[in-house]
């Protein structure tokens, strides 16, 4: 899989080459990174939830 990523980022991107194993490298950091954001936005999206929950039963009663 790496050596099809690296070939066609060789022939798009000018400039410094990487090797394979630096792609690799910076794709599983970049992984974690996101992932780390997906589960931040997950947390944010239950608390606005949470919110809207509490303040719609404060107006109920």
């Amino acid at each position: 899989m790496w050596k099809k990523i690296h070939a066609q980022f060789i022939e798009q991107i000018q400039g410094t080459p990487r090797s394979k194993q630096s792609m690799s490298s910076r794709y599983r950091h970049m992984r974690k990174d996101l992932k780390a954001w997906q589960e931040a936005l997950a947390k944010a999206e239950g608390i606005y939830r949470s919110a809207i929950t509490s303040s719609n039963g404060v107006q109920s009663l």
